[in-house]
């Protein structure tokens, strides 16, 4: 015959009862009543075959047995609301904290002006930047793919489509470049002009179309970066692409954009994270609020 299952529940109430020192004062604690307590306290005898309280006029005070089960039961159930306070504790950082990379342009020029208005929207969501350059090579874009994958990020912002089971994108808006420079210029004086932007870029052989130019015929200085490209424009006295929504930003004030041209690569900002059933709501959120913002534009 198999042995009676011993009610968790029953040992719970014993060990309110047994630090209480009163059944009353145990179902105050527990909330419920006095009547309800002493039915607990009277399975878990039943079940472990031995009186845990000697019970006169009212008095309750723990038997021989019960004075044996009580520290160690009392230490168990401490050690136990311990343990889910500190799982509860790391549950809730992992859906406050959400772990975004993004191009580099993006958050400079886009997304930190306006981290204000997040916060004040979430103020209970934590944001955490890791930066890569817009214009992405295999490697780096396999790198962040990867960590995407292995939920070392819980969201990528990028250009570029990504074909992974795993991973489900979605179009934010599509980019629009726009040429600046230190000092006004013409359209018809472009094709003249020196360019801060590698070979490699993908908006290079784009732009020799637009300028109706032929393979060599245009000036270029090769910047460590796209987002320094902007950096070096005075200095070099050259051009420099860069995205259309990114030019209200306080900090180019000093740059003139060229009117009436605007580059169009076929690329779009996407924004791309792990399938899953049950996202965290910390990256709903976001993820709701930046195509809000990006849709007023």
């Amino acid at each position: 015959m198999s042995e009676p299952k011993i009610s968790l529940n029953a040992l719970r109430v014993f060990a309110f009862a047994a630090a209480k020192g009163s059944f009353k004062a145990a179902a105050d604690s527990l909330g419920v009543s006095q009547s309800a307590v002493t039915r607990q306290i009277q399975t878990l005898e039943q079940q472990l075959g031995t009186k845990l309280f000697q019970r006169d006029n009212r008095v309750h005070a723990l038997t021989p047995a019960g004075q044996s089960l009580a520290p160690e039961l009392l230490r168990t159930f401490q050690t136990l609301e311990r343990s889910l306070e500190r799982v509860k504790q790391i549950g809730d950082q992992e859906l406050k904290l959400l772990r975004v990379d993004l191009p580099d342009d993006f958050l400079r020029f886009w997304l930190a002006p306006r981290l204000k208005d997040f916060y004040s929207i979430y103020p209970h969501i934590r944001l955490q930047f890791s930066t890569h350059s817009t214009q992405l090579d295999s490697i780096n874009r396999g790198q962040l793919i990867e960590r995407l994958r292995h939920q070392d990020s819980d969201l990528l912002i990028h250009q570029g489509a990504i074909k992974d089971r795993l991973l489900h994108s979605s179009e934010l808006y599509p980019i629009r470049y726009q040429a600046v420079a230190a000092q006004p210029l013409a359209v018809s004086e472009l094709a003249q002009q020196t360019w801060l932007i590698h070979p490699l870029d993908a908006r290079y052989p784009v732009l020799k179309r637009a300028l109706s130019l032929r393979a060599g015929e245009l000036r270029t200085i090769t910047p460590p970066s796209a987002l320094s490209a902007l950096d070096l424009v005075a200095a070099e006295q050259a051009l420099a692409l860069i995205d259309e929504r990114f030019l209200p930003h306080l900090q180019l004030p000093q740059l003139c954009s060229v009117e009436d041209f605007v580059l169009e690569t076929g690329a779009s900002m996407l924004v791309s994270a792990r399938v899953s059933e049950r996202p965290s709501v910390g990256l709903v959120a976001f993820e709701r609020w930046l195509t809000n913002r990006l849709n007023k534009l």
